[in-house]
Protein backbone atom coordinates (compact mmCIF):
# COMPACT_ATOMS: atom_id res chain seq x y z
CA UNK A 1 0.00 0.00 0.00
CA UNK A 2 1.41 3.37 -1.02
CA UNK A 3 2.08 5.82 2.18
CA UNK A 4 0.00 8.96 2.33
CA UNK A 5 1.70 12.25 1.34
CA UNK A 6 0.86 15.15 3.32
CA UNK A 7 -0.33 17.95 1.03
CA UNK A 8 1.14 21.48 1.57
CA UNK A 9 -0.69 24.58 3.04
CA UNK A 10 0.22 26.75 0.12
CA UNK A 11 -1.43 24.16 -2.05
CA UNK A 12 -4.59 24.48 0.40
CA UNK A 13 -4.60 28.26 -0.24
CA UNK A 14 -4.44 27.51 -3.92
CA UNK A 15 -7.68 25.82 -3.96
CA UNK A 16 -11.41 26.73 -3.93
CA UNK A 17 -14.13 25.51 -1.51
CA UNK A 18 -14.75 23.08 -4.41
CA UNK A 19 -11.39 21.77 -4.82
CA UNK A 20 -11.18 21.74 -1.05
CA UNK A 21 -13.67 19.28 -0.70
CA UNK A 22 -12.56 16.81 -3.33
CA UNK A 23 -8.98 17.23 -1.74
CA UNK A 24 -10.16 16.58 1.60
CA UNK A 25 -12.62 13.27 -0.29
CA UNK A 26 -9.03 12.02 -1.75
CA UNK A 27 -7.23 11.94 1.88
CA UNK A 28 -10.35 10.07 3.22
CA UNK A 29 -10.04 7.70 0.46
CA UNK A 30 -5.99 7.52 0.42
CA UNK A 31 -6.29 6.69 3.90
CA UNK A 32 -8.30 3.84 3.95
CA UNK A 33 -7.17 1.90 1.18
CA UNK A 34 -6.41 -0.82 3.46
CA UNK A 35 -10.49 -0.49 4.80
CA UNK A 36 -12.28 -2.01 1.82
CA UNK A 37 -15.22 -1.23 3.82
CA UNK A 38 -14.88 2.50 3.77
CA UNK A 39 -12.95 2.79 0.60
CA UNK A 40 -15.33 0.82 -1.75
CA UNK A 41 -18.41 2.43 0.50
CA UNK A 42 -16.79 5.96 -0.50
CA UNK A 43 -16.21 4.92 -4.31
CA UNK A 44 -19.46 3.50 -5.10
CA UNK A 45 -20.90 6.72 -3.92
CA UNK A 46 -18.44 9.21 -6.21
CA UNK A 47 -20.21 9.64 -9.76
CA UNK A 48 -17.98 10.12 -12.69
CA UNK A 49 -19.83 12.13 -14.27
CA UNK A 50 -19.19 14.79 -11.50
CA UNK A 51 -15.06 14.59 -12.44
CA UNK A 52 -12.93 15.54 -15.74
CA UNK A 53 -11.97 12.12 -16.44
CA UNK A 54 -8.21 12.66 -15.20
CA UNK A 55 -9.67 14.01 -12.14
CA UNK A 56 -11.69 11.10 -11.15
CA UNK A 57 -9.18 8.35 -12.07
CA UNK A 58 -6.75 10.01 -9.97
CA UNK A 59 -8.87 10.58 -7.03
CA UNK A 60 -9.82 6.42 -7.26
CA UNK A 61 -6.19 5.70 -7.23
CA UNK A 62 -4.51 4.13 -4.83
CA UNK A 63 -0.94 5.41 -6.62
CA UNK A 64 -1.37 8.81 -6.56
CA UNK A 65 -0.91 10.38 -3.07
CA UNK A 66 -2.94 13.18 -1.44
CA UNK A 67 0.12 15.67 -2.67
CA UNK A 68 0.20 14.13 -6.51
CA UNK A 69 -3.61 15.11 -6.26
CA UNK A 70 -3.06 18.44 -4.96
CA UNK A 71 -0.69 19.43 -7.96
CA UNK A 72 -3.32 18.33 -10.61
CA UNK A 73 -6.56 19.95 -8.97
CA UNK A 74 -4.51 23.11 -9.05
CA UNK A 75 -3.88 22.71 -12.73
CA UNK A 76 -7.91 22.42 -13.11
CA UNK A 77 -9.29 26.35 -13.28
CA UNK A 78 -13.15 24.80 -11.51
CA UNK A 79 -10.89 23.72 -8.26
CA UNK A 80 -8.57 26.91 -8.34
CA UNK A 81 -8.77 30.08 -6.33
CA UNK A 82 -8.42 31.43 -9.54
CA UNK A 83 -7.01 35.32 -8.09
CA UNK A 84 -4.50 34.03 -5.89
CA UNK A 85 -3.47 31.68 -8.22
CA UNK A 86 -3.09 34.30 -11.10
CA UNK A 87 -1.38 36.58 -8.96
CA UNK A 88 1.68 34.32 -8.03
CA UNK A 89 1.32 33.00 -11.83
CA UNK A 90 1.99 36.75 -12.34
CA UNK A 91 5.18 37.08 -10.77
CA UNK A 92 6.42 34.33 -12.10
CA UNK A 93 5.70 35.43 -15.53
CA UNK A 94 7.27 38.76 -14.89
CA UNK A 95 10.11 37.35 -13.82
CA UNK A 96 10.26 35.23 -16.66
CA UNK A 97 9.86 38.11 -18.87
CA UNK A 98 12.72 40.44 -17.35
CA UNK A 99 14.99 37.47 -17.61
CA UNK A 100 14.52 37.16 -21.22
CA UNK A 101 14.60 40.82 -21.81
CA UNK A 102 18.46 40.73 -19.75
CA UNK A 103 19.43 37.94 -22.47
CA UNK A 104 18.64 39.88 -25.20
CA UNK A 105 15.07 38.95 -26.63
CA UNK A 106 12.47 41.66 -27.35
CA UNK A 107 10.40 40.44 -30.23
CA UNK A 108 7.85 38.21 -28.23
CA UNK A 109 5.07 38.74 -25.48
CA UNK A 110 4.26 36.70 -22.38
CA UNK A 111 1.06 36.36 -20.87
CA UNK A 112 -0.87 34.34 -17.62
CA UNK A 113 -2.80 31.82 -18.96
CA UNK A 114 -4.87 29.70 -15.95
CA UNK A 115 -6.38 27.54 -18.63
CA UNK A 116 -3.37 26.09 -20.14
CA UNK A 117 -2.02 25.91 -16.38
CA UNK A 118 0.90 28.56 -16.39
CA UNK A 119 2.51 31.46 -18.47
CA UNK A 120 2.63 31.68 -21.94
CA UNK A 121 5.55 33.11 -24.30
CA UNK A 122 4.00 34.16 -27.82
CA UNK A 123 5.87 34.76 -30.65
CA UNK A 124 4.40 36.44 -33.71
CA UNK A 125 5.73 34.42 -37.12
CA UNK A 126 3.92 37.20 -40.21
CA UNK A 127 4.85 39.09 -43.22
CA UNK A 128 2.76 41.57 -45.06
CA UNK A 129 2.74 43.51 -47.92
CA UNK A 130 5.48 45.54 -47.85
CA UNK A 131 7.21 41.95 -47.76
CA UNK A 132 5.41 41.11 -50.79
CA UNK A 133 6.64 43.88 -52.49
CA UNK A 134 10.13 43.14 -51.89
CA UNK A 135 9.59 38.88 -52.81
CA UNK A 136 8.21 40.07 -56.23
CA UNK A 137 9.74 43.30 -56.96
CA UNK A 138 6.38 44.98 -57.13
CA UNK A 139 5.18 48.73 -56.86
CA UNK A 140 3.22 49.81 -54.22
CA UNK A 141 0.31 50.26 -56.22
CA UNK A 142 0.58 46.49 -57.79
CA UNK A 143 1.32 45.32 -53.70
CA UNK A 144 -1.65 46.84 -52.55
CA UNK A 145 -4.23 45.09 -55.74
CA UNK A 146 -2.61 41.73 -55.00
CA UNK A 147 -3.66 42.68 -51.34
CA UNK A 148 -6.93 43.51 -52.52
CA UNK A 149 -7.19 40.11 -54.90
CA UNK A 150 -6.73 38.07 -51.66
CA UNK A 151 -3.21 36.94 -52.88
CA UNK A 152 -1.22 37.98 -50.12
CA UNK A 153 -3.11 36.40 -47.77
CA UNK A 154 -2.91 32.84 -49.61
CA UNK A 155 0.86 33.47 -50.19
CA UNK A 156 0.97 34.28 -46.66
CA UNK A 157 -0.44 31.09 -44.82
CA UNK A 158 1.25 29.02 -47.74
CA UNK A 159 4.85 30.49 -46.70
CA UNK A 160 4.47 30.78 -43.24
CA UNK A 161 3.07 27.20 -42.79
CA UNK A 162 5.90 26.51 -44.58
CA UNK A 163 8.64 28.23 -42.47
CA UNK A 164 7.08 27.40 -39.07
CA UNK A 165 7.07 23.43 -39.91
CA UNK A 166 11.02 24.46 -39.96
CA UNK A 167 11.13 26.36 -37.02
CA UNK A 168 9.26 23.55 -34.99
CA UNK A 169 11.65 20.95 -36.16
CA UNK A 170 14.79 22.76 -34.64
CA UNK A 171 13.00 23.68 -31.89
CA UNK A 172 12.65 20.11 -31.30
CA UNK A 173 15.95 19.01 -31.76
CA UNK A 174 16.97 21.53 -28.94
CA UNK A 175 16.73 19.77 -25.37
CA UNK A 176 13.10 19.52 -24.20
CA UNK A 177 12.00 20.80 -20.86
CA UNK A 178 9.10 18.37 -19.79
CA UNK A 179 6.88 20.96 -18.63
CA UNK A 180 7.21 23.47 -21.68
CA UNK A 181 4.92 22.44 -24.66
CA UNK A 182 4.40 24.09 -27.56
CA UNK A 183 1.16 25.35 -29.71
CA UNK A 184 0.36 27.30 -33.13
CA UNK A 185 -2.51 29.50 -33.40
CA UNK A 186 -4.89 29.55 -36.81
CA UNK A 187 -3.55 32.19 -39.19
CA UNK A 188 -5.29 35.26 -38.88
CA UNK A 189 -5.23 39.12 -40.25
CA UNK A 190 -3.93 41.65 -37.38
CA UNK A 191 -5.38 44.72 -38.68
CA UNK A 192 -3.71 47.03 -36.56
CA UNK A 193 -0.34 45.85 -37.89
CA UNK A 194 -1.24 44.80 -41.39
CA UNK A 195 0.47 41.50 -40.33
CA UNK A 196 -0.85 37.91 -41.63
CA UNK A 197 0.43 36.15 -38.73
CA UNK A 198 0.13 32.44 -36.93
CA UNK A 199 1.35 32.64 -33.43
CA UNK A 200 4.11 30.05 -32.00
CA UNK A 201 3.09 29.53 -27.91
CA UNK A 202 5.38 28.15 -25.81
CA UNK A 203 3.10 27.03 -22.54
CA UNK A 204 4.75 26.24 -19.64
CA UNK A 205 2.69 24.53 -17.13
CA UNK A 206 4.00 26.17 -13.38
CA UNK A 207 4.09 23.53 -10.82
CA UNK A 208 3.87 24.06 -7.49
CA UNK A 209 7.04 23.46 -6.79
CA UNK A 210 8.31 26.26 -9.01
CA UNK A 211 5.32 29.05 -8.96
CA UNK A 212 7.19 31.27 -6.81
CA UNK A 213 10.03 31.65 -9.17
CA UNK A 214 12.99 31.21 -7.46
CA UNK A 215 16.05 32.39 -9.17
CA UNK A 216 17.54 29.38 -10.15
CA UNK A 217 13.97 28.48 -11.42
CA UNK A 218 13.60 31.11 -13.64
CA UNK A 219 16.82 30.95 -14.84
CA UNK A 220 16.05 27.37 -16.35
CA UNK A 221 13.18 28.44 -18.14
CA UNK A 222 14.65 31.22 -19.38
CA UNK A 223 17.78 29.53 -20.52
CA UNK A 224 15.60 27.07 -22.44
CA UNK A 225 13.01 29.56 -23.90
CA UNK A 226 16.14 31.97 -24.89
CA UNK A 227 17.60 29.08 -27.08
CA UNK A 228 14.20 28.11 -28.30
CA UNK A 229 13.28 31.93 -29.42
CA UNK A 230 17.00 32.32 -30.82
CA UNK A 231 16.17 29.53 -33.57
CA UNK A 232 13.02 30.89 -34.46
CA UNK A 233 14.77 33.95 -34.91
CA UNK A 234 17.33 32.52 -36.89
CA UNK A 235 14.90 30.85 -39.25
CA UNK A 236 12.60 33.44 -39.59
CA UNK A 237 15.66 35.61 -41.00
CA UNK A 238 16.89 33.28 -43.17
CA UNK A 239 13.74 32.70 -44.59
CA UNK A 240 12.18 36.60 -45.05
CA UNK A 241 15.31 38.69 -44.88
CA UNK A 242 17.84 36.23 -46.40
Amino acid sequence: MATATATTKKGLELLSEKGKKVMELKQVLFSNQGNSLIFDGLASSISKNDYQEHVYQNLLSCTCTPSDFESILISVSEYTNEKILKKQFEGFRSKLSSSLERKGQNHFSTDVCLKRGGVVVVKKIGINKDFIRKEFSLSAQEALKLKRSGFIEQYGKLKINAVIQKMMKAVGEIRKQNSVQFELSDFYYDDSTGFYNVDIISVIKVSESDINGSTPVILRYATYMDRVLSEIDKIYHKSFNG
